[in-house]
């Protein structure tokens, strides 16, 4: 019963934080939590995360205290940044 409770509130939980996710970039299927110190910005204003690249035009502020991307295959649909740092 606890068990249920904890994975109930988990899935309710996810699905809250990541709701925002707008359907243009991901559709909420492409998109995850990164640590912000990953992504790193490049001179010509795009980002970097793991061999993906975010044009500037594919980045926006994120809705949270975390950072964000959303890939499919080879491509970096968007991410999302902390924008102060």
């Amino acid at each position: 019963m606890i068990y249920n409770f904890i994975v109930d509130n988990y899935i309710k939980l996810f699905i809250l934080v990541h709701d925002w996710y707008p359907q243009t970039c991901c559709a909420e299927k492409h998109c995850h939590p990164v640590p912000c110190s990953e992504l790193l910005e490049q001179a010509d204003g795009s980002w970097v995360w793991q061999g993906y690249t975010f044009m500037n035009s594919l980045i926006a502020p994120s809705q949270d205290a975390l950072c964000h991307v959303c890939t499919q295959g080879t491509l970096g649909l968007c991410a999302f940044v902390q924008m102060n740092t």
